[in-house]
């Protein structure tokens, strides 16, 4: 009975859904360890290496939010499945690829299972957190981001090396075949109690919600323009400090070869900056929820955090800034995942988190190109990371956009939008 209630409890489902994402991220960063020998292979330059790995993200721009409907419409746990086989087709079909378009397409399926799935996750995680814990439970679902390049950063440069490329992509296929069996097997969704607003509860025992209903298409019962407005402030929040973060970890391997390193020790030496994160982004969604400090955590961590990043250039492969950026970089990233709670109503949660998600997909599409960009027209192997540190400052002052609006639909709106202030 025990066991029973341990795997059908809200920290078992959390697990699961954070080992998916963990899957997603892994091959999300499966170009970066990887650039010199597909630089070779492909016949590529570096722009259109910017553009691979933004084609990962870039469907989100324009299936963000009909996926959004569509979940809704079909069930969380259905649209996750679909997800997981599309990570794990894409990965071999870009395995498998002969040129340069393939190799996009197969990035192309890949990002279509990636865009929903980072989605679903994070409805889900809030659909059995969103009473208690919060800030806690999407730092953790937050780590697997961490977990999932620190094991890109640390093995697929190694791999490709000793076997070549195509095979350490074939490698991303595996965690997300794993992750489709236990979604299947153990996940089940939560109990109708939390999904209305009542008390947490532990474990489903007490029966799962219902299934959803097709959505109706009349806007305002799906989502109001208040929702909207701040979800789109805080997607520019989450897109400036984690695509930023995302763009230099890209970049930062082929710098550090540049430098003389050998890529598997550059890899190796990104990937600390990464598996810190498994520590400081929980306990930086700890220290939001004990001390209710998201607006200093956000606006410090950005500083901060592009302040570190910028000192690679300027320091080059010294280990101690890969330590810092991984401590400090982590701090504001689970109170940045727990805003959308601060707005959204769980019926709009579906297509609120769509919202809120486009604008990263958009930016995980445009920034890498032009970071790519601006290495082929300056010829500075720093300029992409230079770039980066500037776009992860940026979200202090997109916060400043999102509370001035929050402020503004608060005192419009009495109570009614955007639920109790934090």
């Amino acid at each position: 009975m025990q066991l029973r209630s341990l795997l059908s409890s809200r920290w078992t489902m959390l697990a699961i859904l954070s080992f998916a994402r963990a899957a997603m991220y892994m091959q999300s960063q499966g170009i970066p360890p990887l650039v010199p020998l597909m630089l070779v292979d492909l016949h590529i330059n570096y722009t259109q290496v910017g553009l691979l790995i933004g084609m990962f993200f870039l469907p989100g721009a324009f299936i963000a939010l009909p996926g959004g409907l569509a979940a809704r419409a079909m069930g969380d746990k259905p649209m996750l499945l679909v997800c997981e086989v599309l990570l794990a087709g894409g990965a071999l079909a870009l395995a498998l690829s002969g040129s340069y378009l393939a190799a996009l397409g197969g990035r192309l399926i890949s990002g279509v299972g990636a865009v929903m799935l980072n989605i679903q996750v994070t409805k889900m995680t809030t659909d059995w957190f969103a009473n208690r814990g919060l800030a806690t439970a999407m730092s953790v679902l937050t780590a697997s981001w961490g977990l999932g390049m620190g094991l890109a950063f640390a093995t697929l440069g190694g791999i490709g090396a000793a076997y070549g490329w195509r095979w350490a992509i074939a490698v991303t296929a595996v965690l997300p075949a794993l992750a489709l069996l236990l979604t299947l097997l153990l996940y089940r969704n939560p109990p109708a109690v939390a999904l209305a607003g009542g008390t947490a509860a532990g474990t489903a025992t007490s029966g799962e919600a219902p299934a959803p209903a097709v959505p109706t298409f009349a806007w305002r019962e799906l989502i109001n323009r208040w929702e909207v407005g701040a979800a789109t402030l805080a997607g520019l929040i989450r897109m400036c400090f984690m695509v930023g973060l995302a763009v230099w970890q890209s970049f930062t391997p082929d710098y550090l070869v540049g430098r003389g390193m050998a890529p598997g020790a550059a890899g190796a030496l990104v990937s600390v900056s990464t598996w810190l994160l498994l520590v400081s982004v929980p306990l930086g969604g700890l220290l939001t929820d004990r001390l209710r400090a998201g607006a200093p955590i956000i606006v410090l961590g950005s500083l901060i955090s592009g302040g570190v990043a910028a000192l690679v250039p300027a320091w080059g492969g010294l280990a101690v800034v890969f330590v810092l950026l991984g401590l400090v970089s982590g701090m504001p990233i689970g109170a940045i995942m727990a805003l959308p709670a601060e707005f959204l109503r769980p019926s709009s949660r579906n297509v609120g988190f769509a919202v809120f998600f486009t604008w990263s997909y958009v930016g995980m599409g445009v920034l890498p190109t032009v970071a790519g960009a601006l290495r082929d027209a300056t010829g500075a192997p720093a300029a992409p990371l230079l770039f980066s540190a500037v776009v992860i400052a940026l979200s202090a002052v997109a916060y400043v956009g999102y509370r001035l609006l929050r402020r503004l639909a608060l005192a419009r709106a009495g109570s009614g939008v955007f639920g109790a202030a934090s």
